[in-house]
């Protein structure tokens, strides 16, 4: 399958862990229904692409409201 990234937003924490969402479709689907996916990065390394994120309840909602904002999208969905 082949996804195609359409938003990806990242919360600015302290240090040098990067908590982000991933929004993307399936590239053969025609309906393109977006999928969410979370990941992180850890400085310079890549391995957080491949592992998910962990977000407390209040982290999540900034991310969620983030997305919004930069989407322009009125509620997550």
């Amino acid at each position: 399958m082949a996804f195609r990234v359409v938003n990806i937003v990242g919360l600015d924490f302290p240090g040098t862990y990067l908590p982000m969402m991933w929004g993307s479709y399936e590239v053969a689907d025609p309906a393109k229904e977006v999928k969410y996916d979370f990941k992180y990065l850890e400085g310079r390394r890549q391995f957080g692409l491949k592992k998910p994120a962990i977000f407390t309840k209040d982290d999540l909602a900034k991310l969620f409201a983030l997305y919004c904002a930069k989407t322009g999208q009125t509620s997550f969905p």
